[in-house]
């Protein structure tokens, strides 16, 4: 990826890495307590299928505190799936996945409480209660 950062091929996308918004985001990792997780996110051997077709299959993915991430690729490579899990919207078929050192299902109130998410579109999930919505 030359001067614009990292690439990690994952399935048919990629994750990259811009280190312009890395070094802006350091400010916030210089007093992280010793304790704190090594990974803001940490996804392990993760997978997803819907019916026929499998839309994650097997993904190692770790983002480190200040660093800024994006996926790349074309339709149907498993980037919304993937993010939807991330951010506790999906349940995966399988895998771990630790987001700020912890887990959707032990933690989702304190992970709620603590996660912003800003959708890509003004309408509304249709995966998601009026409740949800609501909290979201």
């Amino acid at each position: 990826m030359g001067k614009l950062g990292t690439a990690i091929q994952f399935q048919k996308a990629e994750l990259v890495a811009v280190p312009a918004l890395q070094r802006a985001a350091t400010h916030y990792t210089r007093h992280m307590p010793d304790d704190a997780p090594k990974a803001a996110l940490c996804v392990r051997n993760l997978r997803k299928a819907y019916k026929d077709v499998v839309a994650v299959d097997g993904l190692d993915l770790e983002v480190r505190w200040g660093e800024c991430f994006g996926l790349l690729g074309p339709n149907g490579a498993g980037k919304t799936t993937t993010i939807e899990i991330c951010e506790g919207l999906t349940a995966a078929d399988s895998g771990d996945v630790e987001v700020l050192g912890m887990r959707w299902n032990a933690d989702a109130k304190e992970l709620r409480q603590r996660l912003g998410i800003q959708l890509q579109e003004t309408q509304l999930s249709e995966k998601l209660t009026v409740v949800e919505t609501v909290r979201l």
